[in-house]
């Protein structure tokens, strides 16, 4: 498993990307992820997103990403976010 945050270096392996996710989880206050359009074709995926932030004490700050999930044996084997690191600074206030 291979997953690229846009601007971010690649993170491989189950276990990298559950401890990546873990510290997501534990940093903000708030977590919703919503998918507003997805296509399938074979075995790519393509989801344009909310990912919906928030810190303690602030909004949920609606930040747009489109994600890319290659699937391989029924399992993921490759996932792209792209996020523009900018705008999601901006709504989240820093």
């Amino acid at each position: 498993m291979v997953f690229q945050n846009y601007g971010d270096p690649e993170l491989h392996g189950h276990a990298n990307l559950v401890t990546m996710w873990s510290n997501v989880f534990g940093h903000f206050a708030q977590v919703k992820f919503e998918t507003l359009n997805q296509a399938v074709n074979s075995d790519l995926v393509i989801a344009e997103q909310i990912h919906g932030l928030g810190l303690a004490g602030g909004k949920l700050a609606p930040i747009k990403n489109l994600a890319v999930y290659e699937i391989r044996d029924g399992k993921m084997a490759a996932w792209r976010d792209y996020t523009n690191p900018e705008y999601a600074r901006q709504l989240l206030g820093a």
